[in-house]
Parts: structure tokens; C-alpha cells; sequence
């Protein structure tokens, strides 16, 4: 937002502010106001990586629509109102001449703001520009994003340019459309959005209108959108002065609300809590939630007396869930680069295990997107041969991602799917963040492994290459080099990630070692798990056991018929396949806590429950009930779930259901 003449000017950011997190609206107001200084921007690593992908990919779309018809490119004006004014007569102008596509177009109503990447010019299926019933030419607005996938906040982005659009007396486009990372296209029905767009416009004035001083508190609670906000480090050093309840590891954003409106406003006093005190928020939280929590807190507050990580067993029964020790273990961790292509690239696939009685480090790795299959393939080979020499081996890996990548490559792919859905089902896979959740209780405000390694793994990330973030940065900056020709400087960087990777592998094992250490103290007896015998129902059509009997399980070892079998034999059963990451993702998130859950852009945690009672009505002749759900989900569902969606509902006791 700025204020132009005396007037507010709103731009799509501040939309996306009251979307995402509304104190974020108000301390833009603030620093434009000159209530407080605004933050620096950020010029780390990784953004300044985002912004040279963005910039890459928008100029890719330039070159590309440069080329298909006449273009015209108009920039961005200077924030006076004159320079405006003229932009916005340029732009009108140009969709007046009928240009096809139209880069960088200034969109002002006079109290909003906004500059379209691109307006494109709809035509029929005889490539005829398209008119309304006034003889206007109907544009469509575009936003390029260098993301995969469609987000929340570039869907209200480009729907606040067709509100606009429609303001400035211009054609109502049909379409709004995001041109994705990879040439992936989203798009969505104008008349769907729109309101959507003015209800987040009008919200957003109307709070603005209402500013008179600062924000107390100065800082915003924690919420998903802290990650990629400019006011992040701001609300963190706020928080963490006040003593927030967002300090507390796994409060929840309701249940922080109703300990504050209780009495337990910091984490200080939440720490010195009893059990008693629960009658104080009884009927808002679970007595679980509270004893949990409090037992939280409490154990931070010690560990920032005693300046080190400290931690305590909440169950150690638990610890049974771990398998036995086998010589065939394997300790996995992944690599990748999320912004590479339309879907990521693993670059790297590290693993640990023991060789001759010594543990060795090795990786499989895709420099390029060709090589990402092959990597993939050595990797799952050499999962399956050590099965068959130690059937009682795991792989173990320290939170979802490298489970559900290795389902992903395999479905994308077409190979080793039944390999990898048997690892899945039959427990090879081993998350240790889930044993650590269920078992132990750190007095950090993280479970991430780099948080807590402090207790098994202490002082070992000394390199260059020291976070997720700097692997992808390092490994952008030694594929830049491989494009040069500089093998050599792509080797170093290369090595710097391995021995990144590294690290991560041998921190994980001694997560393993520990936890079977404290398992040990505690009398608990870990059980050999071996491979287990799932009796299936086959349920392949007689046409697809013809075929699978007519090739190679090995997809390396096919020739070409034998791989057009496959592919045959692959589509015959295409729609059960497709269907398989709905149910792996479903059944990974029944498995979450609910802190866990919150995090998730497709996810929400209802606060209330009400039904009414079975009763039949009318015609029906089977009796209904109605169920509403309610939360403080700031928005509107259309930004959750697209249309023909259909939400899977998941109880707290699931395995009962």
C-alpha cells in the first residue's frame, strides 16, 4: 500500500496480507505511515535464488509469446500519479489496438494498484479475436510464478487483476490463469474468483481505513505464511521478548487462543501450571493438551536456565516400536531441488550403511533431469537386492519427505511402483521423527533433526554447506557450472552437498543408535521385524496378467516389445494408480499430530462440531443428520479445495472409524 494525494493506493500484496495474515496488513500501514522503520529486505542465498528462477521463467514466457504475435512490453511506471495515468492509458490503448499479448500492464482503478505480467487477447477455434456484446476484445489476465503449483496467494494475485479489469470498464475476462513452473498452466473461471477478489479488497480498505496507531502487540502470532513474509525476523524477536505461547513446540493456533483468554498468556506461566489449573480452560482444550503442553513449556523454560538441550521420555514403552538392529540397515537421505522443471529434481540420493563391518557413504546422483530416473532406479535396486540378503533390514529416514518421494518418482516414472508400495505397506520405510514425536519430549521449540542432534550428534555442521536451503543453492551454482564447462568447480560444489549429505546420514544413524541406547535403559526389548507375509487378493484382469506375463519384472532388462507390454499392462490399471497418492497422502496424515496437520495448505482443523439429530423429513426415507464444521480459517474454502473436490474427513480415533 502506499498513500498517493492523500489517498491509500492497495496492491495485491495487501489483499494477500489480509488473506494470509492480517497484522501483516498492519505493519505495512504502520512503516508507510512512518510509525516504524520497515524491515530490511531480505538478500539471502535462497531468496535472491527465487528471484533469479522468477525472473528466469517470466522472461522465458517473453521470448516465447514475443515470438507467436504481436507483443508489446510497457513496464512498470514510477509511483507518481502522472507516471500512472500514463501507464494505464498505454495499457488501455494497447487492448484497444487489439495486441495480442501485453507484458507488464498497469491496472489502477484510482485506490488500487496492480501490474499484470501478462494480458492476453481470447480468441475463438478459428484463432479470431474474441469480442463481448459491446465490441470491446476480451483479454485474460496471466501471472507467471516459478512455483509448481497454484497457490493461494497467487490465485487472489491474478483474480484481483480481473476485479480490477472489470473496474477500469475493460471486457469481464472469462479466464484467470497462472503460467507455473515446467509450462504447467492453471487456470480458473473468472466468475468463480471475483468475489472472492472484492470481498479481500474491501476488507483490506476497510481495516486500513480504521488504523489510528500501532498494532498491540507489536508482533503477529505465528502462523504458516511466517516463512515467506518480510516481517518474519520482526514478529520473532517480538514474540520471543514477550515470552508468546507460540514458543511452546506444538500449541496450535486455536488452543494458544484459549490458554491466553484463560490466564496462560506466556510461555512462563503455562510452564508453571498444575494439572489442576486444567479446570480453567475445560470444554476448550483436551486435558491431554493442556497436561502435554504445560509439561512443554515447562521443560524449555529449564533448558534456557541450564543453556542446553535437555530431554525426557514421555512414554518409554514407545521405544518398542523401533525393529531391531540389522546388519542390513540403511540410513537415507534426499537432496533436491524443489524449482527445477515442473516437478523438482532429486539430485541426490545418500545413504549409510554398513560395509564389512564399517559404515560407508555412498550417493546415487542426477545432475540433470534425464538422470533423475536412473538414480532413482539404482537406488530402489539396491534397496531390494539387500532385502533379499537381510530380510530383517529398514530404511530409515527422518521425516516424510524421503517416503513420499520415492512413491512420487516411482508413479511418475512407471517403474518399481509395486516394489516401492511394498516397502510402503510393509514397513521397510522407517520415520524416526514419528518415534521421536510419539516418545520424547526436547526442550527445544523444534523436532527438526538439526534442533535436537545437540543430544546424539553434537558439533558436526562446520561447512560451507550447512542447511537444505544452501544444498540447493550450491547445487543451482555447480549445474551453472556444468553448463559453462567447468567440471572442475562443479565437482568441489558437488562434494560440498555430499559431504552436506553426509552429515545428515550420520546424524540420522546416531539418532538410531540413541534411541535403541535409551530403549535399552528402560528394559524395553526391540523385536526383529522380518518381511511380512501379506496375503492380497489379486486383483489385475485377466488381460493384465497376460501381459505382465509376457515381460520382464526388471524394467531395465525389457526389449522394446516387451516395454510396450508393460505399458499396455500399465494402462489397464491406470486409474487405480492414479488413485494411489490420494490414499498414501491421506493415510501419511493420519498418522500426523495435530500441530503437524495445521501446516498443511490443504488441511483444516475444524475448532467446532455440531450435528443435528437423526431424523428423517419429506420424501427421504433414511434418516440424516446435518454436521457443521467450523474454524478461524481466514479466507474462503474456493482457495482450499477446487471445484469437484471432494474433502476426506479424518477423525481423531481413525482406526476406529
Amino acid at each position: 500500500m502506499r498513500n498517493l494525494d492523500g489517498k491509500w493506493i492497495l496492491s495485491p500484496r495487501d489483499l494477500i496480507a489480509e488473506l494470509e495474515c492480517n497484522h501483516r496488513l498492519s505493519l505495512d500501514w504502520s512503516s508507510s505511515t512512518g510509525l516504524m522503520e520497515k524491515p530490511g529486505e531480505e538478500n539471502s542465498k535462497d531468496m535472491q535464488l527465487l528471484i533469479d528462477r522468477g525472473r528466469a521463467h517470466e522472461q522465458r514466457l517473453v521470448d516465447k509469446y514475443r515470438e507467436q504475435g504481436t507483443f508489446t512490453s510497457l513496464g512498470e511506471p514510477s509511483f507518481a500519479i502522472d507516471s500512472i495515468k500514463k501507464a494505464l492509458e498505454q495499457t488501455q490503448q494497447a487492448i484497444q489496438d487489439g495486441v495480442e499479448v501485453i507484458h507488464q500492464a498497469t491496472l489502477f482503478t484510482g485506490d488500487f494498484l496492480g501490474f499484470a505480467d501478462f494480458l492476453v487477447l481470447t480468441k475463438d477455434e478459428n484463432n479470431n479475436p474474441l469480442k463481448d456484446d459491446q465490441g470491446r476484445f476480451i483479454y485474460e489476465p496471466v501471472d507467471a510464478k516459478s512455483a509448481k503449483v497454484a497457490k493461494r496467494a497467487a490465485v487472489l494475485q491474478v483474480a484481483s487483476y480481473a476485479l480490477a479489469m472489470t473496474k477500469l470498464g475493460m471486457a469481464m475476462p472469462p479466464k484467470v490463469h497462472l503460467w507455473l513452473a515446467g509450462d504447467n498452466e492453471w487456470s480458473a473461471a473468472t466468475s468463480d474468483l471475483i468475489d472472492l477478489a472484492e470481498e479481500f479488497e474491501n476488507r483490506a480498505r476497510t481495516r486500513i481505513q480504521n488504523f489510528t496507531t500501532l498494532p498491540t502487540p507489536i508482533w503477529g502470532a505465528r502462523k504458516e505464511a511466517c516463512t515467506r513474509c518480510r516481517w518474519q525476523e520482526h514478529c520473532d524477536t517480538g514474540r520471543t521478548k514477550d515470552r508468546d505461547l507460540s514458543l511452546v513446540y506444538g500449541v496450535r493456533t486455536n488452543t494458544r487462543k484459549a490458554l491466553i483468554d484463560n490466564g496462560f498468556a506466556t510461555i512462563d506461566t503455562l510452564a508453571t501450571a498444575e494439572e489442576s489449573d486444567y479446570e480453567k480452560v475445560k470444554g476448550e482444550i483436551s486435558k491431554d493438551t493442556f497436561n502435554k503442553l504445560r509439561k512443554q513449556a515447562a521443560l524449555q523454560i529449564k533448558g534456557e536456565q541450564q543453556q542446553k538441550l535437555l530431554f525426557e521420555l514421555k512414554d518409554p514403552s514407545l521405544l518398542a516400536v523401533i525393529p531391531a538392529s540389522s546388519e542390513g540397515d540403511i540410513f537415507f537421505d534426499m537432496e533436491g531441488d524443489p524449482y527445477t522443471g515442473s516437478d523438482g529434481l532429486e539430485y541426490m540420493f545418500g545413504y549409510l550403511y554398513k560395509n564389512n563391518n564399517q559404515l560407508e557413504f555412498k550417493t546415487f546422483e542426477a545432475a540433470t533431469k534425464s538422470k533423475e530416473k536412473q538414480a532413482f532406479t539404482d537406488f530402489i535396486k539396491f534397496v531390494l537386492e539387500r532385502r533379499k540378503q537381510y530380510p530383517d533390514m529398514h530404511v530409515y529416514h527422518y521425516a516424510a519427505y524421503e517416503s513420499a518421494t520415492i512413491l512420487r518418482l516411482a508413479q511418475r516414472y512407471g517403474i518399481y511402483e509395486k516394489e516401492v508400495d511394498t516397502l510402503k505397506r510393509e514397513g521397510v520405510l522407517v520415520d524416526l521423527l514419528n518415534v521421536v514425536r510419539s516418545t520424547l519430549r526436547f526442550s527445544s521449540d523444534s523436532l527438526s533433526i538439526k534442533s535436537i542432534e545437540e543430544a546424539f550428534y553434537p558439533n558436526h555442521r562446520q561447512d560451507e554447506v550447512a542447511t537444505a536451503m544452501e544444498s540447493v543453492y550450491a547445487f543451482n551454482m555447480a549445474t551453472l557450472d556444468l553448463a559453462n564447462g567447468n567440471h572442475k568447480a562443479f565437482e568441489e560444489k558437488m562434494q560440498e552437498i555430499r559431504k552436506y549429505n553426509e552429515v545428515d546420514c550420520r546424524s540420522l544413524e546416531a539418532l538410531d543408535k540413541w534411541l535403541r541406547d535409551r530403549a535399552h535403559e528402560n528394559g524395553i526389548d526391540l523385536k526383529p521385524v522380518l518381511a511380512k507375509e501379506i496375503q492380497e487378493e489379486d486383483e489385475r484382469t485377466p488381460e493384465e496378467i497376460q501381459l505382465q506375463a509376457f515381460f520382464n519384472d526388471d524394467p531395465t532388462k525389457r526389449d522394446e516389445k516387451q516395454s510396450g507390454a508393460a505399458f499396455l499392462a500399465a494402462s489397464i490399471s491406470y486409474h487405480k494408480r492414479e488413485d494411489k497418492p490420494t490414499w498414501w497422502n491421506i493415510f501419511d496424515k493420519a498418522t500426523k499430530d495435530l500441530d503437524e496437520l495445521e501446516g498443511f495448505d490443504d488441511v483444516l482443523l475444524p475448532e467446532k462440531v455440531t450435528t443435528t439429530k437423526w431424523d428423517i423429513t419429506g420424501r427421504q426415507k433414511k434418516p440424516h443428520r446435518l454436521t457443521a464444521y467450523e474454524s478461524t480459517f481466514n479466507g474462503d474454502l474456493r482457495l482450499i479445495f477446487d471445484v469437484g473436490d471432494k474433502p476426506h474427513l479424518l477423525y481423531e480415533n481413525f482406526s476406529k472409524v
